[in-house]
């Protein structure tokens, strides 16, 4: 095949993958539109307006980064994954009973809501039923931008927040319309990405100059905000402001050693989560900053001080570890001190989730009566998560001497 044939039979390709394309839109057009305005109401369209109402369609998300901005390789597409995950499992219930994913509403809903309202704008007699039809979905659903406009506001905080790590880049995202129909590309909204280098600083830290990096949270249009926290007064001590938050890179590397099972994105964005809505408390004179998994599932604390005028986090203790009213409980009500905690590995978030602790009563109750019960109702997705695969609760209750109805004496 000739250089000039095998253009020409590109072009008729790309012809034939068009209106397939726009057949297929157009048979889920209509179903739409009989759907929310009432049956037959695509049919009252004439040929000449539903020609117009494909070219001012909406498309789907883009996602792209912000004129030079340069991500690495293979970032890109995780975070279009991602985007297109929450994107299917948000829904919206529109008043005529049905329930569509956030990606159809940007692509149908907005076609719907603007191209129809668009055309019926103008005066025809012809489409008076048309327009009455539109008129009261509209008014039943007026709320519905506002929902949208909620959602991908939602959307963009949990992306940026996710694939930001205070010590390597946080993410942020702007959001602009592109406006393609006389292209008859489409109109579809474009999620911009922009990017923060981290903020970092050298504080003292037993008489050495360590490095520690500013904590806070992407915000949609804005850029990042920093995190700014007041502790609470602890006897004679009376903060009287709220201090900008810093992180050790000890910290960091102490909670994915202890929060081990975990994707390094998800560990990072619950830090930044704990700290909206701070819970410090105080354990021994230290003070300790709450680390909850999903807001419901406390897991571990972070040593905090006030040094130099900043709050800095300087350590990450798991839930067990010595130092947190958890390990007290837990050494009064069994005796297991540190050094049992770290050879039994329950200084450790896999152990509690691959091991057949949860499925022993007896040595589950331990951990519950101290107030460990976090670890056993996150709501994870896994084979091996709940499993009972790793083998440690008998040994343990013959350690502790656990009679199988109860817990007798401890050793």
């Amino acid at each position: 095949m000739t250089k000039k044939r095998k253009q020409k039979q590109g072009i008729h390709d790309q012809k034939i993958i068009a209106a397939r394309h726009k057949n297929e839109f157009m048979a889920r057009l209509k179903y739409y539109i009989d759907l929310w305005l009432g049956k037959g109401s695509f049919d009252m369209l004439p040929e000449v307006d539903k020609r117009v109402i494909y070219k001012m369609r909406y498309t789907s998300m883009r996602l792209a980064p912000a004129p030079g901005i340069a991500l690495k390789a293979g970032l890109l597409d995780k975070m279009k994954s991602t985007l297109h995950a929450f994107m299917n499992i948000t829904r919206y219930n529109t008043p005529a009973g049905d329930s569509i994913s956030f990606y159809e509403f940007n692509i149908y809903y907005m076609t719907v809501h603007h191209g129809i309202g668009s055309l019926l704008q103008l005066e025809d007699s012809g489409m008076k039923e048309l327009k009455e039809r539109y008129h009261r979905f509209i008014a039943w659903d007026k709320d519905a931008l506002k929902w949208a406009n909620r959602n991908l506001d939602l959307i963009s905080f949990i992306l940026g927040n996710l694939y930001s790590t205070p010590d390597k880049k946080y993410y942020w995202f702007d959001i602009r319309d592109y406006f393609g129909s006389k292209e008859g590309a489409g109109n579809y909204k474009i999620l911009e990405i922009h990017t923060q280098e981290p903020v970092v600083t050298e504080i003292e830290v037993n008489d050495d100059r360590r490095p520690a990096y500013k904590l806070g949270y992407p915000a949609l249009h804005t850029g990042i905000k920093w995190f700014r926290v007041k502790p609470p007064d602890a006897g004679v001590i009376k903060w009287q402001k709220e201090y900008e938050v810093y992180i050790q890179a000890h910290a960091l590397q102490r909670i994915m050693e202890r929060i081990d099972c975990i994707t390094e994105s998800h560990v990072v964005m619950q830090i930044f989560f704990s700290l909206f809505d701070p819970d410090i408390i105080y354990e021994n004179g230290r003070m300790l900053l709450a680390y909850d998994f999903e807001s419901q599932s406390r897991i571990g604390y972070f040593v905090a001080d006030v040094v130099e005028g900043k709050l800095l986090l300087r350590t990450f203790l798991f839930i067990t570890n010595e130092g947190t009213p958890e390990a007290r409980k837990l050494a009064e009500i069994s005796g297991l001190c540190k050094l049992d905690v770290k050879y039994w590995k329950i200084d450790k978030l896999s152990t509690f989730l691959k091991s057949d602790i949860v499925l022993k009563p007896e040595i589950k109750k331990i951990f519950m009566d101290a107030g460990c019960g976090g670890l056993f109702n996150l709501s994870l997705e896994g084979p091996d998560i709940y499993s009972g695969k790793l083998h440690v609760a008998d040994q343990m209750m013959r350690y502790l001497a656990i009679e199988e109805k109860g817990i007798s004496s401890f050793k």
